[in-house]
């Protein structure tokens, strides 16, 4: 096993020293900052027996991103920026645990922007060399920070993780201001066809994503509203709209007074954005971010849309015509957690009529999710409109994943050609999303793919 580097000569380490850092950040890992972040306990343990001595760069993010994230030997890190994204996430959290449990330590743990390798030094020296972040910088996350405050995370249905959300969308700002981004050169050729193609002309395209509405007692506590948009955010709810139109009347009638809410999506969403924005700033287009509800007419007759989360969450999406024999599917109009599922209308002999989320049988863990990539002819020529949404909102994380994947683009590109040249209305991309510890997308796999002409459909790709 090898160990963190530090700031002293590799000859000058001695083995009390190492065995200190190993204790550090064996009380690293056990503190309260650390306990319930899983992924990033795994990931600095990963950091620390990997480090090479002093040699900088001897990890790598392809690496980091098979080896201690879980993704497939095919993971892009020029597509999909996980390692960037986690890396953050480990710093902030670093500095989370040296404010409060670690404010004592005689040494710091730093992992240096730009690298992976982690550094120890003294506290002294560390609280010395700190710098404030340059303003610019500062100034972008403060106005990534404020953009997310409507974009929280529904504690019934989505993950309860608001503070990820604001880290989702401040990693996107920094990768922009520190240049991270990926380049055209560096975009795999089969995405930036694709991407290319489905955006034509179209600098601005449009990224709506979900924001369901949701009737909010004063516990902060959130009860489904189906009826859809209102424009009297945290207006009161009469008793009569409650027993109504309510999703479970009985419980919430009894939780007082009920108001309006309707800033709240879920967390594969978010990273769908940040992964998107990252793609498109790269072709040189500049995205314009939009709740859903807010997207009008005249953004789908002048720009293309790429609509994300099913129609259970997403209102533009649940408005749009079907584009092939793939619908999602409620059975139970008051009952969503998870019932939610993909029927297919027309299945070939021996193929599965409906696809639904898989849970562990004893934890009731999920394992599994689908989704749906439908791209069809935009409201004008030249222009197009993509849903991509799964059954959960870790579906969706995953399908956005797909859509921006070498592999996933290679794909697809035989139906955006038929799209292009006008023999195909639309097309579907029917995927199944695995996951681990029922929110973390380990891959995902294409289980068949529908061009739509005219009224019916060809099939491609296999169970």
């Amino acid at each position: 096993m090898t160990h963190p580097i530090t700031q002293d000569k590799k000859d000058d380490v001695h083995p009390e020293q190492i065995a200190t850092e190993h204790e550090l950040i064996q009380k690293i890992l056990r503190s309260e900052s650390f306990r319930s972040a899983q992924m990033l306990q795994h990931l600095l343990l990963y950091l620390a027996e990997n480090a090479k001595g002093n040699e900088s760069g001897s990890l790598k993010e392809y690496a980091i991103g098979v080896e201690a994230l879980g993704r497939k030997s095919d993971f892009d890190p020029k597509v999909d920026p996980i390692v960037r994204v986690q890396m953050h996430r480990l710093r902030q959290k670093l500095g989370e645990y040296y404010r409060n449990e670690g404010v004592a330590d005689a040494r710091v743990l730093e992992i240096p922007k730009g690298q992976y390798e982690p550094v120890f030094r003294s506290a002294v020296i560390a609280s010395a060399s700190e710098a404030p972040e340059p303003a610019e910088q500062q100034h972008s996350v403060e106005v990534a920070e404020s953009h997310v405050r409507r974009l929280q995370v529904s504690r019934p249905f989505f993950l309860v993780v608001v503070a990820f959300a604001c880290g989702v969308f401040s990693t996107w700002f920094w990768m922009k201001t520190s240049g991270g981004l990926t380049t055209p050169d560096d975009t795999p050729a089969a995405v930036r066809t694709f991407w290319s193609q489905f955006l034509g002309n179209d600098k601005a395209p449009i990224i709506g994503y979900p924001d369901a509405v949701f009737l909010l007692d004063e516990s902060n506590d959130l009860f489904r509203f189906r009826q859809g948009a209102t424009d009297q955010r945290g207006s009161l709810v009469t008793a009569e709209i409650v027993q109504q139109d309510a999703a479970n009347p009985q419980l919430a009638t009894k939780a007082g007074p009920l108001y309006y809410e309707n800033g709240y999506t879920g967390t594969g969403e978010l990273e769908s954005v940040a992964m998107l924005s990252s793609l498109f700033a790269s072709l040189h287009t500049k995205p314009t971010i939009k709740s859903s509800r807010d997207i009008t007419m005249a953004d789908f007759e002048q720009h293309s849309v790429i609509l994300l989360g099913s129609p259970f969450q997403n209102p533009a999406a649940a408005q749009l015509p079907e584009v092939g024999d793939f619908v999602f599917d409620n059975p139970d109009a008051h009952r969503e957690l998870w019932r939610g599922r993909i029927v297919d209308q027309h299945p070939g002999n021996g193929s599965p009529t409906v696809y639904q989320t898989v849970r562990d049988a004893q934890t009731g863990v999920l394992r599994q999710d689908y989704g749906l990539i439908s791209i069809r002819q935009g409201v004008a020529p030249g222009l197009h409109i993509a849903v991509l949404g799964g059954l959960d909102t870790s579906g969706t994380h995953g399908v956005a994943r797909y859509a921006i994947s070498r592999s996933g683009t290679e794909q697809m590109q035989a139906a955006m050609t038929a799209l292009l040249q006008g023999k195909a209305s639309g097309f579907q991309e029917l995927l199944r999303i695995n996951l681990q510890k029922g929110y973390e997308v380990h891959d995902t796999q294409l289980v068949t793919s529908r061009v739509a002409k005219g009224n019916s459909a060809s099939t491609s790709g296999a169970h």
